[in-house]
């Protein structure tokens, strides 16, 4: 599956790669790197976004998904153009959060997201985000582990929900 686009944001640490087979596109959201202070930086932000298509989420993630958004959309139009259907995004960790904001702000702007699949991502918005996220949920699927300390972050888990399906 060959890499048709990929791109990152300096100030976010927000990095993704999109991959294509014949048909189908899979936009795969970079989690935290180790040494990068930008990702953790963009993990310890706490506060949530008060306005906006990313309503209610995290604003760390939502300042990395936004600053990926224009880049994405070229790269997935240029493909789209090209035959492509269907688009899934995947993510790790940061990634995996920040991938479910991208995934609900593409599909609010038309684009084919047939399904968000995370990997020990932590949660992405309190409530109200979960509101906005709800008709992804039924197409999104969260892996954890339950001794993963990343999916139990932010630490008030009262206050922020994580969406999808877990597995």
């Amino acid at each position: 599956m060959p890499f048709v686009g990929s791109g990152g944001s300096p100030a976010t640490g927000g990095h993704y790669k999109l991959l294509r087979d014949r048909t189908r596109l899979i936009l795969a959201v970079r989690g935290t790197e180790t040494d990068s202070l930008i990702d953790w930086l963009t993990n310890a932000v706490v506060q949530t976004t008060q306005t906006g298509p990313y309503l209610g989420a995290h604003t760390g993630f939502a300042a990395a998904a936004q600053s990926l958004i224009d880049d994405i959309r070229t790269d997935v139009d240029a493909q789209l153009a090209l035959g492509a259907s269907g688009l899934v995004v995947v993510g790790h960790s940061l990634g995996g959060a920040v991938g479910q904001l991208l995934a609900h702000r593409l599909e609010g702007l038309g684009y084919p997201v047939e399904r968000v699949v995370t990997f020990g991502a932590p949660a992405a918005g309190r409530s109200t985000w979960s509101s906005v996220y709800l008709n992804m949920n039924s197409r999104t699927h969260g892996f954890q582990d339950h001794r993963d300390l990343v999916v139990c972050l932010p630490p008030d888990q009262v206050v922020w929900t994580h969406n999808g399906r877990p597995s």
